[in-house]
């Protein structure tokens, strides 16, 4: 590499980021080309000449926005956790670690907590460490069945295992699918003592901890085991999200109400009875995330 291409490189880059000039403007005063003042930039980045980085931003109240969302929305609390970069591991962590922050206060001797699934459970699940002392005779239960997919943070029983193993915890299984081809085949099912007793336990829960999905386009569901009849009518109704996978549009209502007879998941109505609940999103808000 030659010394004056470097010079250049330096140039282009104290006009084009120090001095907020154009690219097109650099190039008609270097007398070179715009593609050419384009590669010198990278060239900068490259050689460590530019440097970039995003922070959070703070120039928001955080706590303000905590509280106007949870009045806007009529929820207890909202936290809102600030990832370092965009990528969705560092969103997770960022999230699981607000929540291990506020978890401890609610457990309590002999609570029985109602667990879903999903990426972001699934990594807080990972992660959680509690110091201090644990009360004792604490359950873990399934929120839903099983999904289906290899992929572990699909795997209801395995994050099962990672939640009771933090809180020296009771674990309980589900051994049924979460999705049936039909009612008839999921009533059958659901006789049998061992997803009897857990889905009677779903209306004696003390907490829950789940996420919310995003759009059905983005769902995990479109690679799972889901009809496809249904999964076309979600799509046709522009489902925006799903809790346990009973999926919603906009306004919050449900996009495919013949699903619900074959899925294996707590209900809306049942969960909403469950104080507190735990619910896990993140979307864009600049560079943070919240849930």
């Amino acid at each position: 590499m030659k010394r004056d291409e470097v010079i250049l490189s330096y140039r282009c880059a104290d006009l084009y980021y120090r001095q907020d000039i154009s690219q097109l403007e650099i190039a008609q005063t270097l007398g070179i080309s715009r593609p050419k003042v384009s590669r010198l930039l990278a060239l900068a980045r490259e050689l460590g000449i530019v440097t970039i980085s995003i922070k959070p931003p703070e120039l928001f109240n955080q706590t303000d926005l905590e509280k106007r969302l949870a009045e806007k929305y009529e929820l207890n609390q909202v936290l809102i956790g600030i990832s370092k970069d965009g990528n969705d591991s560092s969103i997770q962590k960022a999230i699981g670690s607000r929540f291990v922050g506020e978890f401890p206060r609610f457990l309590k001797k002999d609570i029985k907590i109602g667990i879903g699934l999903g990426s972001t459970v699934y990594e807080t699940s990972r992660t959680i460490h509690l110091d201090g002392p644990i009360p004792s005779g604490i359950s873990i239960f399934p929120l839903m069945g099983l999904a289906g997919r290899a992929d572990p943070a699909y795997q209801i029983n395995n994050i099962i295992d990672l939640f009771a193993e933090s809180l020296c915890a009771q674990r309980n299984y589900f051994l049924a699918p979460a999705i049936f081809e039909d009612a008839a085949q999921k009533e059958n099912l659901c006789k049998s003592k061992q997803v009897t007793e857990i889905i009677d336990i779903w209306e004696k829960l003390d907490l829950a901890v789940f996420g919310i999905g995003g759009p059905i386009e983005r769902s995990a569901i479109l690679f799972s085991s889901f009809p496809e009849k249904y999964l076309v009518q979600m799509v046709q109704n522009h489902a925006v999200g799903d809790v346990l996978a009973h999926f919603f549009d906009i306004d919050g209502n449900l996009v495919c109400p013949e699903a619900e007879a074959t899925m294996l998941s707590i209900s809306l109505s049942s969960l909403k009875k469950i104080e507190p609940c735990y619910d896990f999103s993140y979307r864009p808000f600049n560079s943070s995330k919240s849930y």
